[in-house]
């Protein structure tokens, strides 16, 4: 097998077709079109034979060459299968097309396998990479499928193309770019040259050219912006011409070199390396510059130059001060760059993102909220680039980034308000703003370059956008200013009456209440008690037994009464602590004395549970300091802490101790009980927390439901806070809860009463 240049390169396309292949397999978003798996394979496996043809395995040359051929028939229909699915299908009968393609391929198949008219020899040059065939009168009859096939497909892509605008008629012009890059070539390879000039050797280099085809297609699939095509050429060519100037200075300086003294030691060697790499690098800066400006001048920007009118319009918004003029600037270089006249601008005011200034050009009324709600979510969805209606129709739907609803609303607004183009417009880190750009009189898409010079124009906006603005601003400044304190006035007067009125009702509420619940609840223990007292006093002996029975209905009445009215005491005590409308009225109090008080309150219910009540008294009882606090809300403080000791309790019973130090009385309740899950600790005294029901892990601890209005320990800790004290607690599930309050020793000095009344700046208040 002997390679030459020309056949390393040929395997290494071979291999860079199947990495493209695979390249839009994997990464494309668009939905998979299998014909162009069918076409990258059938170009490898023409570029393969072809191979095998100029450096002969396994078979013989002419029957490597007729292999091509046959292989050439197979991407003919693959192409054909390819331009109908590619970019879509249309409503145009593709049969008409291809059925006289595959007509003509089956005779010629069969001619060229049993005769010997097409081919009538092949003679592989030994040492090289190169077969020569001698062709007959037959070629003719192989050839008629390929041309066919070009002829019918260049129709029906020709009719195909006036169905598409914008996206996908990009991608038609890239696939014709690709195949003529890669069919004419071929087309005078192995047909012109065969046919007229009996040359054959030349097949070895067909192959080269599949790779233009693979790499335009593969681009087309993967990118959802384009490159301009004209720009691409045109650079293009620009190299070629660069390249070609460098090949003739490189010519020129070996005839110089090789015919006018110098020799070929390593000296001159050297100093022709020196003088050469000198004048190529002096040639190629100076050529390079004047091509790529000759080219853009003369074919890519034979009209508008984009950089010459990018920095006319820099220079011009430079010194601009109103912000319609401005506007007015953008306006008009996007018309003479794109040639798009349906236009909108929309600034949002930087600290409320409210729209503050719009200008549209032949753009129906759009609602100032759709714009603001695009704005809101625009850094957190787009990521603040730019966003083309194109390609958000082209994203499948498993590969959308954001809710599928929210696409389509953005879809929908786009298409409604004919609008191409959503372009953000920033000031550093905060958008400000929000360019809409309708579409072209012919529905071409925006390419990647006009893309970038769109962002570039924005870019040099932005500033002179903001200081229009603020120009503005100020030259309003006194107007809003007073017209601001105005509303903020109307609006501060406003917030304050609702406030009184909210106080009064408040004050009203609470009133009526602890009126209208505990007098009624009053009465009725009273007259319990005094239904109990007169049957005791006249029932006769023979009926002490039912009224036995009558005393303990009566007993439950009373017990009744006195828990709703422990309830509606607590309930208006936590409405007075949340409104901040509890006042103490702070004495001395005798702590022991309300101690006790309390056990004897609730020595019923320990008894009833089989619980001691243990009060260890101070030594110094007597002379124990008295508490600086309001005596009736000391003592709802100790029978709260008790009966919650008693109610989480079902053996053992509750400790009471007392200690001081110099500024407090400390009170603390132990309790045998079920405990407290230490995440539940950080929850206690909040409003309506109550322990109703836990167990620990080991279920050692049954399932607890005490009931209650979960307010008392609420009440407890915002009293003790009232007061200026504080409250410690320690638990542990399974082995009882201990309770410590402290509160203030009352001294001889004056004691500033606290009066949680509504109190401080009104202001505040009012924002809260």
């Amino acid at each position: 097998m002997s390679l030459n240049i020309i056949g390393y390169l040929t395997l290494i396309i071979i291999i860079l077709n199947f990495i493209l292949l695979f390249a839009v397999l994997f990464f494309s978003h668009k939905k998979i079109n299998w014909a162009y798996v069918f076409v990258v394979v059938s170009i490898n496996l023409w570029s393969l034979s072809t191979y095998f043809y100029n450096s002969p395995s396994f078979l013989s040359a002419e029957i490597w060459l007729k292999i091509v051929y046959i292989t050439s028939y197979l991407m003919s229909i693959s192409n054909a299968f390819f331009v109908y699915t590619f970019p879509s299908r249309v409503n145009i009968p593709f049969w008409k097309y291809i059925i006289p393609i595959i007509l003509t391929i089956i005779p010629s198949i069969v001619f060229l396998l049993n005769t010997d008219y097409v081919i009538m020899g092949v003679t592989h040059v030994e040492g090289t990479f190169t077969s020569i065939a001698q062709m007959g009168w037959g070629y003719i009859v192989y050839i008629i499928p390929n041309v066919l096939a070009l002829l019918f497909l260049s129709i029906y892509l020709f009719r195909k193309s006036t169905r598409y605008l914008g996206y996908e008629k990009a991608q038609l012009q890239w696939y014709l770019v690709g195949a003529l890059l890669m069919f004419v070539p071929i087309v005078i390879i192995d047909y012109l040259f065969p046919i007229f000039l009996n040359v054959t050797s030349l097949y070895k280099y067909g192959p080269l050219f599949g790779i233009f085809f693979t790499v335009s297609i593969a681009y087309s699939m993967i990118k959802n912006r384009f490159l301009a095509i004209k720009s691409v050429i045109g650079k293009t060519f620009a190299l070629f011409l660069v390249s070609l100037i460098n090949l003739l200075i490189l010519l020129l300086f070996y005839y110089v070199f090789r015919n006018y003294g110098f020799g070929t030691s390593l000296r001159d060697l050297l100093v022709f390396l020196v003088l050469f790499a000198l004048l190529f690098s002096l040639s190629n800066i100076y050529l390079t510059g004047k091509v790529s400006t000759w080219i853009k001048r003369v074919y890519i920007n034979s009209k508008i130059d984009p950089e010459v009118e990018y920095n006319n319009f820099t220079r011009e918004i430079g010194t601009k001060l109103l912000i319609k003029d401005v506007t007015e600037s953008i306006f008009s270089i996007v018309d003479k760059l794109l040639k798009i006249k349906t236009i909108g601008l929309f600034l949002t005011d930087e600290t409320n993102d409210v729209i503050q200034y719009k200008n549209v050009r032949d753009i129906e009324a759009i609602s100032n909220r759709d714009i603001e709600g695009i704005i809101k979510i625009w850094p957190s969805t787009f990521n603040n680039r730019v966003i083309i209606l194109e390609e958000l129709e082209n994203i499948p739907q498993d590969q959308i980034t954001i809710h599928p609803n929210l696409h389509k609303r953005i879809i929908t607004f786009m298409k409604y308000n004919n609008i191409s183009i959503l372009i953000p417009i920033s000031k550093g880190d905060k958008l400000i703003g929000l360019l809409m750009i309708g579409f072209r009189e012919d529905f071409r898409s925006i390419t990647e370059e006009e893309s970038k010079i769109l962002l570039n124009i924005l870019n040099a906006s932005s500033l002179a956008l903001s200081r229009s603005l603020l120009y503005d601003k100020v030259n309003n400044f006194n107007a809003d200013l007073q017209n601001k304190i105005n509303i903020s006035t109307r609006e501060l007067q406003d917030k304050i009456l609702l406030l009184e009125e909210a106080r009064r009702k408040e004050n009203d509420m609470i009133d009526i209440l602890g009126h209208e619940l505990r007098t009624p609840a009053t009465v009725v223990r009273i007259n319990a008690e005094m239904i109990t007292t007169w049957i005791k006093q006249n029932i006769n002996k023979s009926d002490i037994e039912s009224f036995s029975k009558l005393e303990k209905y009566l007993h439950r009445i009373s017990n009744s009464i006195d828990n709703e009215i422990k309830i509606i005491n607590r309930l208006l005590a936590s409405a007075k602590l949340t409104g901040n409308r509890l006042e103490l009225n702070r004495t001395p109090v005798n702590v022991i004395s309300a101690i006790e008080l309390a056990i004897d309150g609730h020595m019923e219910d320990a008894n009833d549970k089989n619980l001691d009540i243990k009060f260890n008294k101070p030594d110094n009882d007597k002379s124990f300091p008295l508490a600086f606090a309001d005596k009736a809300r000391f003592q709802e403080i100790v029978d709260n802490l008790l009966n919650n000791s008693i109610k989480y309790t079902d053996k053992g019973g509750v400790d009471i101790s007392l200690n001081n130090d110099e500024k407090y009385i400390m009170i603390t309740f132990s309790d045998t009980g079920i405990g407290i899950p230490k995440d539940k600790l950080d929850q206690l005294g909040t409003k309506f927390f109550r322990l109703d029901q836990y167990t620990n892990e080991s279920k050692e601890v049954q399932l607890v439901r005490p009931g209650g209005t979960g307010l008392g320990l609420y009440v407890v800790f915002g009293l003790v806070e009232a007061h200026g004290g504080k409250i410690e607690v320690k638990s542990e599930v399974g082995k009882g809860t201990k309770f410590t309050i402290s509160i203030p020793i009352a001294k001889n000095q004056q004691e500033d009463i606290k009066d949680l009344s509504l109190k401080g700046n009104l202001f505040d208040k009012i924002q809260e």
